[in-house]
């Protein structure tokens, strides 16, 4: 089987398989402990992954907004500023109001590239949590019906 992975997805699995093994281990001495154990992995898995790729991107799509911003904005004052497959602007205002529609045009493009980067077969690594903890539901109640 082969995992494709981006950034720190790889986790997902990593974590699932290291619940199973101490799920089982555990369960050995303590009942049901298995699928608690399974459970609390999906979680771990679900939390990390929110913060990878929800918490931790907003900060990032924060500074990489701003700091967009703040360059452009340099390059209009200075006289430098040039659009991409434009004309140069004939005044300040005009690059002024060019910059800043480039720049609307931007935030989005910045936005997906800084958004869900942790992935798993091109799925955002927290919608691993909610599978791994449902494989944990089903092993308890096949240790409680058993």
């Amino acid at each position: 089987m082969v995992l494709i992975w981006r950034g720190w997805g790889i986790l997902a699995p990593a974590i699932g398989l290291v619940s199973i093994f101490v799920g089982l281990a555990v369960g050995t001495v303590v009942p049901y402990a298995s699928g608690v154990v399974l459970m609390l992995g999906g979680a771990a898995i679900f939390l990390l992954g929110h913060w990878l790729n929800v918490v931790r991107s907003r900060g990032e799509i924060t500074k990489a907004v701003g700091a967009r911003g703040e360059e452009l904005r340099q390059l209009v004052q200075s006289g430098r500023y040039a659009m991409p497959g434009a004309p140069l602007p004939r005044s300040y205002a005009e690059a002024h109001a060019l910059a800043g529609a480039q720049f609307d045009a931007e935030i989005p493009l910045i936005t997906k590239a800084l958004y869900n980067r942790h992935t798993l077969f091109w799925l955002p690594m927290q919608w691993f949590g909610p599978a791994g903890a449902a494989v944990g539901v089903l092993w308890l109640v096949q240790e409680i019906l058993a």
